[in-house]
């Protein structure tokens, strides 16, 4: 494989991650304002009890949260 062969399916992969997490991102962010969440402090939330150690991961889903 050359350079070019290798550079092309490098951007390939990379874009196509790169959709994968913007996908990701919207789904989160739908999710929280369809079970009326701020996404930003959803998001905080969940890091911050992700870092402490919570392992209850279906807890965390955005229709598992109280309002």
């Amino acid at each position: 494989m050359n350079m070019s062969e290798f550079y092309s399916e490098y951007l390939f992969y990379r874009s196509e991650q790169a959709a994968q997490n913007t996908s990701l991102i919207y789904s989160i962010i739908e999710s929280c304002k369809m079970n009326g969440l701020r996404p930003v402090k959803y998001i905080a939330d969940v890091l911050r009890k992700l870092v402490s150690g919570d392992t209850d991961y279906m807890a965390l889903l955005p229709m598992n949260i109280a309002k």
